[in-house]
Formats: structure tokens, C-alpha cells, sequence
């Protein structure tokens, strides 16, 4: 018999972030150094995890991901879900772990439903699997999986730093692997930033800093993701408009503002992530480019909108601490672009990555996200 004992749900805060090859020698060293700082930490692991979905990729769909892992000695078998509070961002996932404490007598464990059962997390599977909350208990509580099969498997080797930073403890996670799937292989190196207690504010502050020091550039892509596309032979999503945010014509309140800017920031961070992936520059299409040059067009003529009470009467903030500056840096990325054709894929890649974009990308993240807190 299998025991496991259920962690807390929760709601992870967290930030993905690449790293240029020539800058990973000097992260490396200034991750080693923070983590030997007073007050901080430093570990070491390899963590061994295996993917699963339905044939019909239920959960790809729906943006989900169910794993186990083996973390050291231990396995954990983890369901991650897009966070359904109206204006939440990227920055934000449903995330419930679930111990598993004897793995089969050393073996790779079973996949158990019924660990996330009465969760968050475990109603989002439902929802992704298309099954009623009743049904899915049923079907858990028999110990049947639903259809769910392993797709992919990653093998990566982790070095964490856990720091105080503004008053918040965050945790950076240098991750080096592989992604594998259908006999095919991807190389990952990226930098995860977890809010583990403390203000987003201090997050974002902190991400500013290493992604200035080393060049990172934002990639909302989960390993789920990334590793569902290597199942499927397939390098780039599909490239979808972005939708035009409805702000009301007689001033929105902060938390509306935050929503719509939200809408438009969600769908950009995602295509900008493919777009900036250097690996992928070659394979860009004429709508890739396209759908992101238009939804930057999108999210500076809702910031503008937004910020022109504080632009006419020289406060320089807007509503709800909106910086007036935040338009201004978006048409000084717009100008190059405008000009450019799909040809230039490289330039596009490079204002995507850029330490302007970057900044400014994590700086309206924070600000979504301050409505939060």
C-alpha cells in the first residue's frame, strides 16, 4: 500500500526567466555568492519528473500540468493550473503537492488522482479532463487515471539560493537539463524567481536587478509546455490576435484598469516569449511578428488612455500609481518596429529581449499585481 500525505494548496508566485549562454558563467558565480551571503541559503539537487496528459491533450489545452517528481530520496506528484482570479497574470498559478512517501519500493510511483482531491488545483483538473467534480471523485477515489499517460520527461539539475530581499524571502532556482519526449531532446537553462512570503513588489525589484546584471529575458513558457510541443514535433504555437482592452469611457476604477491592462499583458508576455527565443528567430512567421507588434500598439494606447490625467497635470503617476513613463518606453520600443518587416526577425527578437522591454514588462507585472497584494 502506498502512503502520502497531502502538502497545503496554494498559489504560486513565481517568474521564468532565460539566460544568454555568454552571461551563464557570471550568474553561476553571483548565484554561488548570494547564497552564501548571511541569512541565506544554498542547495543543490536533481530532480527526475515525468509529464502526463490525456491522447486528446487535455491538459495542454487547458494550460495545466500534472507531474512526479523525484526531489532527492522523495517523489511529489504536483498539478499546476492557471490561476482564475479576474487580473491575474503570469505571475500567479495554482499549485498543489502531494508527498509520496513510499514510491513502490524504490520504484517510479504511481500516478493517484485522488491526491488533489478537494482542491483548487483538483478542480481545475476536473475542469480540464471534462468532468464534473462528482465524477472526478468517483474515478479518483477507484484510483483511475482517466486516460491520463506520460508524455514527456525532464531531468534537470537545480542549484538553489534562498535569499531575504525588501523584507520578502524568494527563492532563485538555476535550472540545467533536458527536456525529453518521442525520442527527441531540449536543452533548458533558465532562472526561476518563487515568491515564497513578502510583497510582489520585492519580487519584481529583485528580478529588475538579475535581469539587468545578466541580460535575462522573461519566458512564460512552463516546462509542461515546452515539453508538450517536444512531444508533438512542434517549435512555435500558433500566433493569435490579441484582444483590444475596453476601458470605460469615464475613468476606470484601479481595479478595472488593472484588469484590462491584464488582458492585453497576459497574451503579449506569451507570444514575446517565442518571439525573443533565439533558438526560434529562423522559424518566426509574417503573424508572430505581426500580432506582437500590434498588441504593444494595444498596451501603450491603453496605458496612454490611462495615464493622460497625470500627463496633463504633470504628476507624473497616473490612477492607482500607473507611472506616466511606462507609455513613453513602450513608443520609444514601438519606433524601430514600425519600420521593420518580417524579415528582420532578428531585430524583433532582440527589442524583445531587450533590457528596455524587460524592464518595462516586469514593471507593469508588478503593477498588475499590486492590486493583489
Amino acid at each position: 500500500m502506498r502512503v502520502f500525505h497531502r502538502w497545503a494548496a496554494m498559489q504560486e508566485i513565481e517568474l521564468k526567466c532565460q539566460i544568454p549562454a555568454a552571461n551563464l558563467a557570471a550568474l553561476r558565480a553571483d548565484l554561488q555568492t548570494v547564497g552564501q551571503s548571511p541569512g541565506a541559503s544554498l542547495t543543490q539537487q536533481r530532480l527526475q519528473a515525468r509529464y502526463f496528459d490525456t491522447p486528446s491533450r487535455h491538459l495542454a489545452h487547458a494550460r495545466a500540468a500534472l507531474r512526479l517528481r523525484r526531489e532527492g530520496d522523495v517523489w511529489v506528484q504536483t498539478l499546476k493550473a492557471l490561476s482564475t482570479t479576474p487580473g491575474a497574470t503570469h505571475l500567479h498559478r495554482l499549485e498543489h503537492n502531494a508527498e509520496v512517501i513510499d514510491a513502490a519500493d524504490g520504484g517510479v510511483p504511481a500516478l493517484h488522482l485522488a491526491r488533489h482531491l478537494h482542491t483548487p488545483a483538483g478542480e481545475a483538473l476536473a475542469a480540464a479532463l471534462g468532468v464534473t467534480l462528482e465524477a472526478f471523485e468517483i474515478h479518483a477515489k477507484a484510483g483511475e487515471t482517466l486516460g491520463l499517460a506520460q508524455t514527456f520527461e525532464t531531468d534537470i539539475h537545480r542549484t538553489q539560493a534562498t535569499v531575504m530581499h525588501q523584507g520578502a524571502c524568494i527563492e532563485l532556482a538555476l535550472d540545467e537539463g533536458e527536456v525529453r519526449a518521442s525520442g527527441r531532446v531540449l536543452t533548458l537553462c533558465e532562472l526561476e524567481m518563487e515568491l515564497r512570503s513578502g510583497s510582489v513588489a520585492a519580487l519584481i525589484d529583485l528580478a529588475q536587478h538579475w535581469a539587468q546584471a545578466h541580460g535575462l529575458w522573461l519566458d512564460v513558457r512552463s516546462k509542461a509546455e515546452r515539453g508538450e510541443r517536444l512531444a508533438r514535433g512542434e517549435a512555435l504555437p500558433v500566433a493569435h490576435p490579441i484582444s483590444r482592452p475596453v476601458l470605460p469611457p469615464d475613468g476606470p476604477t484601479p481595479a478595472a484598469l488593472r484588469q484590462a491592462v491584464a488582458g492585453v499583458l497576459n497574451p503579449l508576455l506569451a507570444l514575446g516569449s517565442v518571439v525573443a527565443d533565439p533558438t526560434l528567430t529562423a522559424q518566426l512567421t509574417p503573424e508572430h511578428l505581426r500580432h506582437w507588434h500590434r498588441g504593444l500598439g494595444l498596451l501603450h494606447q491603453a496605458l496612454a488612455q490611462a495615464a493622460e490625467p497625470a500627463l496633463v497635470g504633470g504628476s507624473g503617476s497616473g490612477p492607482a500609481g500607473l507611472s506616466a513613463a511606462w507609455a513613453e518606453s513602450l513608443m520609444l520600443l514601438l519606433a524601430p518596429l514600425d519600420a521593420a518587416g518580417p524579415q528582420d526577425a532578428a531585430l524583433w527578437a532582440r527589442a524583445a529581449r531587450s533590457g528596455r522591454t524587460q524592464q518595462l514588462m516586469l514593471a507593469l507585472l508588478g503593477w498588475v499585481a499590486s492590486g493583489r497584494d
